[in-house]
């Protein structure tokens, strides 16, 4: 009779302890789910080449592992089953720990927690989009904490598979301890995770990584970085700012707002700017600033300016040059030209059919209009990216 009573008491204390640590792992997934992200790499094609998982620091900024777009032209983030363009950030190489500016994402951060402390056998959970299979949680406990040059890995049993790189391993409070990183396939529960600290310590860290060459690799295969806040176009040879007048270029982005300009003082830009060692900046003709728009479907219509001037008319669609389908806004090669607003921008270039129009390009679609180069009456004021014949 004791023995039935001892095992019915370790029944429903095992029963019970199986309970806890389900409703445990169902309120951490709860907790960083929302934070949690697939990061996608591209080629110059558009298409996929690798896939991995990040987690969301702040709105616009996802951490994840370098590895996952070490080769890529360009990278994206998907967010509740939406893509959102990406450029890189900062970058560590030696650690592989990366961040991404995520151009429109709004989700909650997750949770920094740290590895101090931390104690072989607690249980964590990793969530991350292992083999592409988004919001996917796993536990385990932590088997090893392995001391390395500026830190510790954390090595957990928690299962991960191709995919995962980049999510986060989460302590039972749903607080991020690391980035899940690699794993050994010839090992069994071989898993590990870097270090919480060293998305902290990332922006002092930061380093762009050189080509074999020792400098930048182009950037989408078409733009040479001359690691100065100018791009050249190796297809044109012309030398662009990234950034439209009124920002700031630090740190590998385009930071504060962009200035808006009417035409008559967009043109006065022209060698009043001293930038990247050189004087000779000047606003781009419409065929110049066009050369920019890039169509991520693919598909786009002509731009087409007959020999007099006007925009050409073929059947009923008029040949302004907009992207088709579903594309990238704004349509421009972020990872070249980061935080570019989806906004009008001024050409150089008037419009023959009145002296009082000029050309733009509204980045957002690549559609080409012409509009008043001054008004008192309407709103008339755009923005500037300047150019400069290359090298």
């Amino acid at each position: 009779m004791k023995t039935r009573i001892a095992m019915a008491v370790v029944i429903a204390i095992l029963f019970c302890s199986v309970v806890v640590q389900a409703e445990t792992a169902g309120k951490v997934f709860e907790l960083t789910s929302i934070s949690t992200v697939v990061v996608l790499a591209y080629d110059s094609k558009g298409d996929t080449t690798a896939f991995g998982s990040g987690v969301v620091l702040s709105d616009g900024v996802v951490a994840t592992n370098c590895h996952v777009i070490e080769d890529a032209v360009r990278q994206a983030v998907r967010y509740r089953e939406q893509n959102y363009p990406a450029v890189k950030k900062h970058t560590d190489w030696d650690r592989d720990v990366c961040t991404l500016t995520v151009y429109g994402l709004k989700a909650p951060a997750v949770k920094l927690g740290s590895t101090k402390g931390q104690k072989v056998g607690k249980r964590v959970y990793a969530v991350g989009a292992p083999k592409g299979l988004e919001l996917t949680l796993s536990e385990g406990i932590i088997s090893s904490l392995r001391s390395i040059e500026g830190g510790q890995y954390i090595q957990t049993t928690a299962p991960i598979s191709p995919g995962s790189s980049g999510g986060g391993l989460f302590d039972r409070d749903g607080r991020l301890l690391g980035l899940v990183s690699f794993y050994l396939a010839e090992g069994q529960n071989l898993n590990f995770a870097l270090p919480v600290e060293w998305i902290s310590e990332l922006p002092g860290r930061h380093a762009e990584r050189p080509s074999a060459a020792g400098r930048s690799a182009l950037i989408s295969g078409r733009y040479r970085d001359n690691s100065d806040g100018t791009v050249t176009d190796t297809t044109t040879g012309l030398q662009w700012m990234r950034c439209a007048l009124g920002q700031t270029w630090h740190n590998g982005i385009c930071t504060g707002e962009a200035q808006n300009y009417n035409w008559t003082d967009a043109m006065a830009q022209t060698g009043k700017h001293r930038f990247a060692d050189h004087g000779d900046w000047r606003l781009p003709s419409l065929e110049e600033l066009h050369s920019l728009i890039y169509c991520s479907s693919g598909r786009q219509v002509a731009l087409r300016i007959g020999s007099d001037g006007i925009m050409v008319k073929v059947g009923e669609v008029w040949q302004d040059g907009q992207c088709e389908g579903e594309y990238q806004r704004p349509a421009i090669d972020l990872a070249a030209f980061p935080n570019t607003a989806v906004d009008w921008f001024w050409s150089s270039s008037p419009y023959a059919g009145s002296a009082s129009y000029a050309w733009l390009v509204l980045i957002g679609n690549g559609y080409v209009h012409y509009y008043y180069k001054n008004s008192d009456v309407y709103n008339v004021n755009s923005r500037v990216r300047l150019v400069r014949a290359g090298q």
